[in-house]
């Protein structure tokens, strides 16, 4: 090793050492610095009390029995039945209106016939329990009635009535 490349690297090694401790001294002073400050200060009760209201959850999520309605509770009207049409736009075009997953096209007359020609009550099983890529209630809370409607409202979109 040359003179040159030692002398370079005491100097190197020198800087390196007196930046650490450098790093280490601001790190000390900012601790002692921050633990003085929250001792003087501390938290306002009230602006605890704010803060805790504002993380505060949102909504619970409970799970297994629905809670007893509690006395003066105002009971939910029962829902009104959809339509099949309001069934259909919402949830069954989304593979009906493009033929996704082999799903019959709504208006392709001849993807329908076979259905057809099974009859209203096996379709409207067969959506239902699902059948092929189609889930269980095409995947939606819709009742018996409602798909029942969306079934009859599909044949007559493909000239079926």
């Amino acid at each position: 090793m040359k003179a040159a490349d030692r002398t370079f690297f005491a100097n190197f090694l020198v800087v390196l050492a007196a930046l650490v401790a450098i790093a280490i001294f601001v790190g000390v002073a900012a601790g002692l610095i921050n633990s003085a400050h929250e001792d003087e200060v501390g938290i306002d009760p009230r602006a605890a009390e704010v803060i805790g209201e504002r993380i505060a959850p949102v909504g619970k999520v409970a799970v297994g029995e629905p809670p007893a309605e509690e006395e003066g509770a105002v009971a939910s009207a029962p829902k009104e039945p959809r339509s099949g049409e309001e069934i259909v736009n919402g949830v069954c075009a989304g593979c009906h209106g493009a033929g996704i997953a082999g799903a019959p096209k709504m208006g392709d007359n001849a993807a329908w016939a076979g259905l057809w020609a099974n009859g209203i009550d096996t379709t409207t099983t067969n959506a239902i329990n699902g059948k092929g890529g189609m889930p269980p209630r095409g995947g939606s809370d819709a009742t018996d009635e409602e798909l029942r409607a969306a079934v009859v409202y599909m044949f007559k979109q493909a000239g079926f009535e």
